[in-house]
């Protein structure tokens, strides 16, 4: 008796519950409203290899997550950090907050990456070249070629010097970089 009595109040306060909450409510119009993406792929822990037309390790693109929407050619990256090899020894090390991946084909490799907030460039060279570094809050990042541009604001801090610039174009491969405009370059001669 206690239990069906226990039920029937259970009942009739759920109900009581769902007539309140249908009451105040807010009228939702859906034909207004824009489509939702639909995602397409998720991936978390991503690392990917490429590799050169004779077998070496060319690139490393590394990212804490990615997410692709149907139909899309541009997909969102997490954290995206990319390494570079080139055939002299040396390695740049490129690091984001965030990245946009942009291929033309659906499932095709990555044409350009657009990496933002805290872009990070590191040059790695042999044993007796000293390493630098980089950082603009925009670059944009050709695999293919590899090339790397920016219109933003960078500065470069190496072994006694430092320089600002606005924009620059980098060839890794090459190791050569262009600074566009309003060039400021600071010198220390390293103590023997």
């Amino acid at each position: 008796m206690i239990l069906r009595l226990c039920s029937a109040l259970f009942l009739f306060l759920i109900t009581i519950f769902i007539i309140i909450s249908l009451k105040f409510a807010p009228e939702v119009s859906f034909t207004n409203q824009a489509p939702t993406a639909i995602i397409d792929e998720s991936m978390v822990g991503v690392h990917a290899q490429r590799f050169d037309h004779e077998g070496r390790l060319a690139q490393v693109v590394s990212m804490d997550s990615w997410v692709h929407h149907k139909g899309q050619t541009v997909t969102q990256m997490v954290a995206p950090t990319l390494k570079v090899y080139p055939l002299d020894g040396s390695a740049w090390f490129i690091s984001a907050k965030n990245g946009e991946g942009f291929a033309t084909e659906m499932g095709g490799q990555l044409e350009k990456l657009h990496l933002s907030q805290n872009v990070v460039v590191e040059r790695i060279g042999h044993i007796n070249d000293k390493g630098w570094q980089l950082k603009t809050e925009t670059l944009l990042f050709f695999p293919q070629q590899p090339t790397a541009l920016t219109d933003a604001p960078v500065a470069v801090y190496g072994q006694g010097m430092e320089i600002h610039a606005l924009g620059m174009r980098a060839y890794l491969n090459r190791h050569h970089i262009e600074f566009l405009k309003d060039v400021n370059c600071s010198y220390v001669v390293p103590h023997a």
